[in-house]
């Protein structure tokens, strides 16, 4: 899942109460360099981390309740190809976020 970094202390607390925030912030920067995890930003404030996976994949992100659902699609397989072929570009890395309303946000908004 994508969990915040006050998430994580939550639940490395509940194994270890000698465990500080500083010590979950030291421990995820030191993952990100080692390429064990990548953080989303959701927003100014709000980031999760999520562990990389060799696969790539992609995000929508409740704007709301700030839910996360992994997706792939081949339509940004293809935007990919198709604009790297048009600008020349090699293409490394892509990350799309689309940011929206779930469907049980929807739901509540429209009841």
């Amino acid at each position: 899942g994508h969990l915040d970094a006050g998430e994580i202390y939550r639940r490395a607390r509940a194994k270890d109460p000698r465990i500080s925030l500083s010590t979950v912030y030291r421990g995820l920067n030191l993952l990100q360099e080692l390429g064990i995890v990548s953080e989303l930003h959701l927003d100014e404030e709000h980031h999760h981390y999520e562990l990389k996976d060799e696969t790539e994949h992609h995000h929508l992100i409740c704007s709301r309740c700030e839910r996360v659902v992994e997706f792939d699609s081949s339509l940004v397989d293809r935007m990919v190809s198709q604009v790297s072929a048009e600008e020349g570009f090699t293409i490394e890395r892509v990350h799309v976020d689309l940011v929206g309303l779930c469907p049980e946000c929807r739901a509540r908004e429209g009841s």
